[in-house]
């Protein structure tokens, strides 16, 4: 007996597989990005910070010349430039992590029947 939904069960199947592959690459890119670092500096390398690319500060490191108690107001300056410089190249990290994995994804599902052509990264901005 044929079902009134046609092929609605092999579609569901498709989105199912589908679904399970951006959770395996998503899963993927978090380690990645947890073992990519990237560092920010001010003030000549005075202040620098280490973080992960998914935004875990890892080390803080300030030259002992820019510690001086009339100069606190400085500091906090260096160690606010360093964080945003460090944060922008996690971003930036992370921006061509999703446009590789919405590449890899479209990719994926060109090979599962009624998928192939389907560019991804154009309807999701990747």
């Amino acid at each position: 007996m044929n079902s009134p939904f046609g092929n609605m069960g092999d579609m569901m199947n498709m989105m199912k597989q589908a679904q399970e592959q951006a959770a395996k690459m998503a899963e993927e890119m978090e380690k990645k990005l947890a073992a990519t670092m990237v560092d920010g500096s001010a003030g000549g390398g005075m202040v620098t910070i280490k973080m992960t690319a998914n935004n875990v500060v890892k080390e803080i490191t300030i030259d002992p010349e820019v510690i001086d108690k009339n100069e606190k107001e400085m500091l906090e300056d260096l160690v606010v430039a360093a964080l945003n410089q460090a944060l922008k190249k996690a971003k930036q990290v992370n921006s061509e992590a999703s446009g590789n994995q919405m590449g890899d994804l479209s990719k994926g599902l060109g090979g599962m029947p009624g998928m192939g052509g389907i560019d991804l990264s154009k309807m999701f901005g990747g």
